[in-house]
């Protein structure tokens, strides 16, 4: 796959609240608890539901001709629209609102002027952080005409996702949800 160019790095105004790493784009250690207050846990929920409404907004943009570039800049806006701040910007001095990974890409791709084209697939990683809470969330695109075999890949990844977390049970080890996710693979 063809590398584009990555534009700069897009502003954030000044009255949007920042996670810690944004102005220099170092990311600390997290000593939070681990038990959320009810209050914390409603703010996740907001910042997940701002996420999705932008991940949804984002989708609609997907398809030939686009560029990652592009969305980029369109998710930049929908975080700053809904007050949120475009969590992957600046961490760990990652240079863009959201993380577009076309084809081979596995993850946190870098959005660039490549333009998507109609077989790809695609997958955006939004992530909001409002409220002093990160929503994230992602989903794979499938770009115009995709083979079949791409389709699978997408329904199967997203099949093997649910698997995962209906392994997610109080009391049981890790280790289930990967073996969840693998029985469910091996099917294919």
């Amino acid at each position: 796959m063809l590398q584009g160019v990555v534009s700069p790095r897009l502003a954030v105004p000044g009255h949007i609240a920042r996670p810690p790493y944004a102005d220099d784009g170092v990311v600390r250690r997290w000593d939070e608890d681990r038990v959320k207050s009810p209050e914390t846990i409603e703010r996740m929920r907001h910042a997940g539901a701002v996420a999705a409404e932008v991940l949804r907004l984002a989708g609609e943009m997907v398809k030939p001709g686009i560029t990652t570039d592009a969305i980029d800049r369109y998710v930049h806006q929908l975080c700053i629209d809904r007050n949120s701040y475009p969590s992957p910007l600046n961490y760990n001095g990652f240079p863009k609102s959201v993380c577009t990974s076309a084809n081979e890409v596995i993850c946190h791709g870098i959005p660039d002027s490549r333009m998507l084209e109609s077989g790809d697939i695609v997958n955006l990683d939004v992530t909001c952080y409002i409220g002093g809470v990160h929503g994230d969330t992602n989903a794979t695109f499938l770009v115009g005409d995709v083979d079949e075999a791409s389709r699978q890949l997408v329904q199967v990844s997203e099949e093997c996702m649910w698997h995962g977390i209906e392994a997610v049970v109080p009391g049981r080890p890790l280790s289930d949800i990967g073996r969840a996710i693998e029985a469910h693979a091996k099917n294919f």
